[in-house]
C-alpha cells in the first residue's frame, strides 16, 4: 500500500510539473517586435499610465493604460484580428494587459515586457 501511494504521488507530481510547463507567458523580443510593427502588421501598445506615456514612449505606440483596457480597447483597437505588441516599464503590467486583451477576444497578443527590450 505504501509503494502504491508513493508511486501515485510521483505520478501526480510529474503531471503537475508537466502541465505547468505549457503555461509560460511568451515574450516577444525587441527585434521581433520591431519587425512586426515596422511592416505595419502589428500595433504597438503602451500599457503604462498616461503620465508615463507623455514623458516618454516608443515611436508609433498607442497609449492604452492597463486600468483602461476593458473600457477603451475596442475604441483604440477595433479589429480583434490585428497583431498587438504590449509593453510597460518592467513587464508586469504588459503581462496582465496581454491576459486582459486575450480575454476580450484579441487573437494575437505579444508581450514585449519592458520598454527597454525594444532596443535589444
Amino acid at each position: 500500500m505504501k509503494k502504491l501511494f508513493l508511486s501515485f504521488s510521483i505520478i501526480l507530481i510529474f503531471l503537475i510539473l508537466l502541465c505547468g510547463c505549457g503555461n509560460k507567458d511568451e515574450i516577444i523580443n525587441g527585434k521581433e517586435a520591431r519587425i512586426q510593427t515596422v511592416n505595419n502588421s502589428a500595433l504597438l501598445i503602451d500599457v503604462r499610465s498616461e503620465e508615463e506615456y507623455n514623458e516618454e514612449h516608443l515611436s508609433g505606440a498607442i497609449s492604452l493604460p492597463l486600468e483602461d483596457i476593458e473600457k477603451d480597447a475596442d475604441k483604440k483597437i477595433p479589429s480583434k484580428d490585428k497583431i498587438i505588441v504590449v509593453y510597460c516599464n518592467s513587464g508586469v503590467r504588459s503581462k496582465e494587459a496581454k491576459t486582459k486583451l486575450e480575454k476580450l477576444g484579441y487573437k494575437t497578443v505579444y508581450n514585449m515586457g519592458a520598454m527597454s527590450n525594444w532596443y535589444e
